[in-house]
């Protein structure tokens, strides 16, 4: 066990060190500055909507309210990535203990090092934005879940994990609303290694899935009556139609995928003062059949680009947000798209022999990750379909975030099952431990 605190310990250094440099424009993204603003709109009373100068804006549908109320905790960002930092270690700690009491010391500690090397965690932790927040919350519902279900547990305790297990889950559909999904994946610890335990543990399903279900439902209903939209965020509707649906367009037809974006938002024919991102029930509807209208025309090419992107995700280094935490950023750099312009984006790279090394060693460290994976899915050992579990939900998250858009911090909810999976594939045991036992 002192393994695995000390591998925690060098986790919570690892995210503590951009604290070393000064000021705090290194911790902004082009997301943290609405998610700063709904913090403040909390504090000034003014609801779920986002404080800009001084005034209390809409109800806010774009995000959801997990993270905002994360911030109003901490009045500095400098204080923000501190308490990330301590989030991304109890990530690590959690995961490297699940792995060990079911595979052995050693694949824990593997497991553990994996995540706490992982730097577009780190990055993403080192930043105002929700990920270490989400990608905590997710981990520790599903191995909670995974460990409540083993039979040779007392009744009452089963109840009591399952129950913050289900906790968890609802309070990550709150941070993220990619999490929509979790009712779903959260059926599948039940049903994959052994369907013959879903009738026996009917009532802790139930459990674990109705309670991130309400919370969704509960949050959906609140925008419904808010604004006239039944949906738990519109940053899926937005998502659809400036990444996916463009995708779809830029991978049959090309061209520039910006100008395809803006073309795509002058079709909308918004007011002069209307942001594309302050979506309304008429706009979200547009968006949503517009988006259909185009994939349906485009079937191949969208299931092309899915793919793609998927690739893509599964091994891409973190570069953007990288050079922004280092206090690098070029703001000069295009966006492109997924897999795209690969000899403009190893050019950049290039251009500094210190960045080459970071995205070098995360080149390798992902390969590990994804041989770790490989070896544990088609090699004997315990726990076979726990493994298949987390790889599924892995997969899941992945493909969910599989689009133009998707880059390595898209990765980091997927990084604690492929590094727990990873783990076992190296170094597991041939024998099944009992929870909670460490060797």
């Amino acid at each position: 066990m002192r393994i695995l605190i000390a591998i925690a310990a060098v986790a919570l250094l690892l995210r503590l060190a951009p604290l070393l440099q000064p000021g705090t424009g290194w911790t902004r993204s082009n997301d943290s500055a609405r998610y700063v603003e709904l913090a403040s709109g909390l504090r000034a009373g003014c609801g779920f909507a986002r404080l800009d100068g001084g005034v209390c804006g809409p109800p806010e549908t774009l995000r959801t309210p997990g993270y905002p109320l994360f911030l109003v905790a901490f009045s500095k960002p400098r204080t923000v990535v501190a308490a990330q930092a301590v989030l991304g270690a109890a990530t690590c700690l959690i995961a490297g203990y699940f792995t060990a009491t079911r595979w052995g010391l050693a694949a824990g500690a593997a497991a553990e090092t994996l995540i706490a090397l992982d730097i577009p965690s780190i990055v993403s932790g080192a930043m105002v934005m929700s990920d270490s927040l989400f990608q905590l919350l997710l981990a520790l519902g599903i191995l909670l879940e995974m460990l409540a279900i083993d039979v040779d547990h007392p009744r009452l305790r089963q109840l009591c994990i399952v129950t913050v297990a289900g906790l968890s889950l609802g309070a990550a559909v709150l941070v993220r609303p990619i999490a929509i999904c979790l009712p779903v994946i959260a059926f599948l610890p039940f049903v994959v290694p052994t369907p013959s335990r879903l009738k026996a543990q009917l009532h802790l399903a139930a459990i674990v899935i109705v309670i991130p279900a309400s919370v969704g439902v509960g949050w959906a209903a609140r925008n419904y009556y808010r604004t006239g939209m039944w949906t738990l965020s519109t940053i899926g509707a937005y998502n659809l139609y400036f990444y996916r649906t463009a995708g779809v367009i830029w991978f049959s037809d090309g061209g520039d995928f910006q100008q395809i974006q803006k073309t795509l938002e002058r079709n909308l024919d918004l007011a002069p003062s209307q942001s594309s991102r302050n979506i309304d029930a008429q706009m979200d509807h547009l968006m949503v059949a517009r988006s259909l209208k185009v994939i349906s025309a485009h079937p191949f090419q969208f299931i092309r680009m899915s793919l793609t992107s998927l690739l893509w995700l599964a091994i891409v280094p973190d570069r953007a947000n990288l050079m922004i935490v280092m206090s690098m950023h070029d703001a000069s750099i295009p966006f492109s798209p997924a897999a795209a312009a690969l000899a403009n984006r190893i050019k950049t790279t290039l251009r500094s022999p210190t960045i080459t090394a970071l995205l070098s060693f995360q080149l390798a460290a992902v390969l590990v990750v994804w041989i770790g994976v490989v070896r544990a899915l088609f090699s004997p050992g315990a726990r076979r379909g726990e493994l298949v579990v987390l790889v599924l939900i892995a997969l899941t998250m992945l493909a969910l975030a599989s689009g133009p858009e998707a880059y390595a911090r898209y990765r980091t909810p997927a990084i604690p099952f492929l590094a727990i999976t990873a783990g076992a594939g190296w170094f597991r045991t041939g024998q099944a431990r009992r929870p909670f036992e460490v060797s």
